[in-house]
């Protein structure tokens, strides 16, 4: 498969699972893909590489390959800067998705609704920063138990010593817990 990058986390659809039952007279197909539209994390002013006119088919060729319905959307988003858990809730990180050189045209309330619509969730919760280019890495199973690693490092120390989870108080209530590990980060020294 041709691509500017190999990274199918980032390019690939995104799959989602239909709950309503199909019946014999109308088969639905239980699975589909989205098709975010990826910038190369940030387009051409910010992204990694000026060319991403390959990597914007990847999604739509494998969900052809495998004969899968295509949901195209024009949010521009990489699969590695959400994450659901299959019971309503949606992880994302505002560094990622309202960075100006992703979606800015649209409110963090649009984007939600766009995030809802499509993956079927209730609920986003919106984590401040991401942990590796502007994505988080998380231990999740399910969003009711997050473990969040946080980077730390003498440059970045005030930036990252607190972790805002917007919904906290609903995932706590709803008994579940919230688990914060800092990973240390080398120091970054301007060159001399």
């Amino acid at each position: 498969m041709s691509m500017n990058d190999a990274w199918f986390r980032d390019t690939g659809p995104t799959f989602v699972v239909s709950k309503r039952e199909s019946s014999p007279s109308r088969p639905e197909p239980k699975v589909a893909g989205i098709n975010w539209t990826f910038n190369s994390w940030g387009g051409v002013d910010d992204g990694c590489y000026q060319d991403w006119s390959l990597d914007l088919l990847v999604a739509k060729k494998i969900l052809e390959i495998e004969r899968l319905p295509r949901f195209p959307q024009t949010l521009i988003l990489e699969g590695g800067s959400i994450h659901v858990d299959g019971e309503g809730t949606c992880l994302t990180t505002e560094e990622c998705l309202l960075n100006k050189n992703r979606n800015p045209q649209l409110t963090k309330g649009q984007i939600e609704n766009e995030l809802k619509a499509y993956l079927g969730v209730k609920k986003v919760i919106w984590l401040p920063h991401g942990l590796y280019e502007l994505h988080y890495k998380t231990k999740i199973c399910r969003l009711s138990e997050i473990t969040v690693f946080t980077k730390h490092n003498e440059q970045f120390q005030r930036l990252w010593n607190v972790v805002r989870i917007e919904g906290a108080r609903e995932i706590v209530l709803g008994g579940g817990n919230i688990h914060c590990i800092t990973q240390q980060q080398p120091a970054i020294h301007p060159p001399a």
